[in-house]
């Protein structure tokens, strides 16, 4: 028993132990052994179930008992939260509704006024959760004044309305669009009350097209700026200070809105005159710069040309040799030829805007010193282009009163330089600016955008070990596109159409293959965002379908490219009519397509390209030499080479006289042209080109991609042919041994080694 006891004792002990500890889990982490604690009841919001009850009275038809409820809600919500909490806005709202129904405006008006005080406080603190809300509560506070005729007030309250709904809600959002109405409304009433010459209404109806201008409505802001002149017109005359300047705000509008062609009469008006006084010859010279500007955005060059020359005489007579006033002319004038595919050399460029640099010149310095940079940036010369660009920013700083835009536009430029020069400096230069850019202009102004899309490029492709980065330029675009692409800068919508075309393109690079084709959806995308905010029929949208039109042809997918080519050259056509610029740039693109895509209408397409350059801007126009060598080799491919000679001699002539200087370029025109003066059995000049196109420097390229490198075997190979026809043997199989040379380096190279050799013989 004993020796029974002692065992047992023990394990008696073991389960007291077992117990304790079970015990103190059970104390500790109860949670793992019992069920879990009924959840507590929320209580109830009593605001909620205040406007609950205020919603079932009014629809009851009790307003009174409503109110009364959405009092007692409101003496609730500042006892409980403070006077001021973001609690009380859906209480004003529904009692503001109220209150317009029931008619005393007066309160209504006193509660959405307490409603926008709170909802811009919490926006100026960044905590305001739905900015649309704001919007609306300005749209109503308009309606309750218009309707308590307080005409000025309205006007003041649906402006602000319109402007924060238009980027909270979109410009075709019914909120916006009822913000509109009552905009106009109120400048209706007033000029109804008062008269259209009276000065509150031009007040009104001025603040009303400049808000349609803000907004990029220009065809409303045109026509409200029409109903303007004309009242100024009848009540002070046409030739009067104030009808002079108003038609002169009307032609800048136009001028931004794409309409340069129905300012040029009225502006030609303006620029005549022959007084010597000098207010009237300063007059007359902001006249004739604003008249050259019109004509070149309708790129009617020589009637530019002409405005530019009377323009610069003008201001020759105004000022002394050297002022900038008159360097700016100059800087005009250059820029037009620039336009025409005759840019000047740098050093002329240098030696116009080189002078003092006094105070009260630096404005107009400033300007010319932007102007050049932007030339040379555009024809490639980004060294030259990046030194004016710094010059102009280091002068800016004496300049009072910049126009923010204008330092913006600065950086952009030397940003852009810097790009090109594959300057690191870029990052930082395009970085900053965008940053301040979106702080002061907002994030979908134009500059911002195009900012953005620069300081993206900036960007590499992959990091240190060879692996992709997440594309930056592609999700800037896509955010763009999100919140909507800028509706006010008509003028940069094409720089904003060439940076997303620059995206697109290194988008495919990205993908191993630069000539694969780019995501679809990113031009989808934009197509379709352009379409929502002009129309399917509009200028822009058609420029949106010629850029993506011409990406899908660049990445050899020709049956893809073409419904968009020839939508968006219909459209052009259609809207600036048969001799437009534009259009002859549109039908370029469309007989390139065409012929890549082997349809026979391509030579008819490119005749009418041809044609329209040839008209707006002469025989040695860079665009018309551009046609001109693309009918030259549609010609060549239809086995009638003898007629491109004159094609090729007039592309060759152009080349010349302007100073193309791209030797791969030059040799795409005189190989075809000694082939075809071979052809055509005239040795002599064959031997000639032939002999200038073997010593251009473009014949060990690097970094090419397979179908460029392709082309360019295949073209030596052709000169291979031509050098052996007459009789330059050693210098024929020199050509052929380059060609082949060339061909070894693509994946697959047998078959085009085989082409090599067939026109290298003199078999083509």
């Amino acid at each position: 028993m004993s020796r029974f006891c002692s065992r047992a004792v023990p394990a008696c002990l073991v389960g007291c132990v077992v117990a304790a500890v079970a015990s103190q889990l059970l104390l500790f982490v109860p949670q793992l052994v019992a069920a879990p604690p009924p959840a507590k009841k929320t209580p109830p919001n009593p605001t909620t179930a205040a406007l609950d009850k205020a919603a079932a009275l009014r629809k009851e038809g009790k307003p009174e008992e409503a109110l009364e409820v959405l009092r007692v809600a409101t003496r609730d919500v500042k006892k409980r939260r403070g006077v001021g909490h973001a609690e009380l806005l859906p209480i004003y709202d529904a009692a503001g509704e109220i209150l317009v129904e029931t008619d005393p405006r007066a309160k209504a008006e006193s509660l959405y006024r307490k409603s926008i005080v709170i909802r811009e406080r919490l926006r100026k603190e960044r905590r305001l959760p739905d900015e649309a809300a704001l919007g609306r509560t300005w749209y109503l506070l308009a309606r309750v004044q218009l309707a308590a005729a307080k005409v000025e007030d309205a006007l003041e309250s649906a402006t602000k309305a319109v402007r924060i709904l238009d980027v909270a809600r979109g410009p075709t959002h019914d909120e916006t669009l009822a913000a509109w109405d009552v905009a106009a409304r109120a400048v209706a009433t007033c000029e109804d009350l008062l008269g259209p010459d009276d000065p509150a209404s031009r007040r009104a109806r001025e603040g009303f097209s400049s808000l349609n201008e803000a907004c990029g409505r220009f065809a409303e802001a045109i026509e409200s700026r029409r109903t303007m002149l004309a009242a100024l017109e009848k009540r002070h005359g046409p030739d009067s200070p104030e009808s002079i300047e108003e038609v002169t705000r009307l032609n800048r509008l136009l001028l931004d809105s794409g309409r340069a062609g129905e300012a040029i009469a009225a502006q030609e008006r303006l620029a005549a005159g022959e007084s010597n006084e000098r207010e009237a010859a300063e007059a007359r010279l902001a006249a004739l710069r604003l008249l050259a500007d019109l004509h070149l955005a309708a790129e009617q060059f020589t009637a530019a040309t002409d405005a530019c020359e009377r323009a610069l005489a003008v201001s020759e007579s105004l000022h002394a040799r050297g002022d900038p006033e008159i360097r700016l002319d100059r800087i005009a004038a250059i820029a037009i030829e620039a336009r025409r595919g005759r840019g000047p050399d740098p050093s002329v460029i240098a030696d116009v805007v080189a002078g003092p640099e006094e105070e009260k010149i630096v404005p107009a310095l400033v300007q010319a010193l932007a102007r050049a940079a932007a030339v040379l940036l555009e024809r490639g010369d980004v060294e030259d282009a990046r030194v004016f660009a710094l010059r102009a920013i280091d002068c800016e700083g004496a300049w009072k009163g910049i126009p923010v835009t204008a330092r913006f536009e600065h950086r952009l430029l030397l940003g852009r330089s810097l790009l090109a020069l594959k300057n690191p400096e870029a990052k930082d230069v395009l970085g900053t600016a965008a940053a301040e850019a979106r702080s002061t202009l907002g994030p979908g102004a134009a500059l911002t955008s195009l900012l953005e899309l620069a300081l993206a490029e900036c960007e590499p492709g992959e990091d240190d070990d060879g692996n992709p980065l997440p594309d930056l330029a592609v999700t800037t675009v896509q955010r763009i596109l999100e919140r909507g692409l800028p509706r006010r800068d008509f003028a940069q919508e094409l720089d904003i159409a060439r940076g997303l075309a620059a995206v697109v393109a290194r988008t495919a690079s990205l993908q191993g293959n630069a000539n694969d084709p780019p995501p679809a959806t990113l031009w989808d995308a934009w197509i379709a965002s352009r379409a929502r905010q002009f129309g399917e029929e509009h200028r822009v949208t058609a420029t949106a379908k010629l850029l993506a039109g011409g990406t899908r042809l660049a990445a050899r997918d020709p049956k893809a490219a073409l419904p968009l080519l020839r939508a968006g050259a219909a459209t052009l056509e259609k809207r600036l009519g048969n001799d437009h610029p534009d259009v002859g740039g549109a039908l370029l693109l469309v007989g390139l397509c065409e012929r890549a895509a082997g349809d026979d209408a391509a030579e008819r397409s490119l005749e009418r390209a041809l044609s329209i350059w040839t008209k707006v801007a002469g025989d040695d126009n860079a665009a018309a030499a551009a046609a001109a060598h693309a009918l030259a080799m549609t010609k060549v491919a239809a086995g009638r080479t003898v007629e491109a000679i004159p094609l090729l001699e007039r592309v060759q002539a152009a080349y010349q006289k302007y100073g193309q200087n791209d030797a791969w370029r030059t040799a795409e025109v005189i190989v075809p042209l000694a082939v075809a003066y071979l052809e055509r059995k005239d040795k002599e000049r064959a031997l000639a080109v032939a002999v200038a196109a073997a010593k251009l420097d473009c014949w060990q390229p690097r970094g090419l991609h397979a179908s460029d490198l392709e082309q360019r075997a295949l073209t030596l190979a052709s000169l291979a042919g031509v050098l052996r026809s007459v009789g330059e043997e050693d210098a024929g199989t020199d050509a052929q041994r380059r060609a082949r040379g060339l061909a070894t380096r693509l994946d697959n190279p047998r078959p085009v080694l085989a082409e090599v050799d067939r026109r290298a013989t003199g078999t083509n």
